[in-house]
């Protein structure tokens, strides 16, 4: 993972970018305080990886071992 931390005028701007197999994350956030611009990242990165996780937990949910075997 990449982690920007940039200061525009008032605002600290928190960018995170984060490869994974054939997927790329990015999550941006803003705020006046850079300890809560990089929380809204954290969050929204979270949140991105939590749903690339469960989506490839349900692509390979019904494959038994069996099945890969054969």
């Amino acid at each position: 993972a990449e982690v920007l931390i940039k200061k525009e005028g008032v605002y600290c701007i928190a960018e995170i970018n984060a490869s994974l197999p054939k997927q790329e994350l990015h999550a941006t956030a803003k705020h006046e305080n850079m300890y809560q611009a990089i929380d809204g990242a954290t969050k929204k990165i979270s949140s991105q990886l939590r749903k690339f996780k469960t989506k490839r937990m349900q692509k390979h949910k019904g494959v038994s071992i069996g099945q890969v075997l054969e």
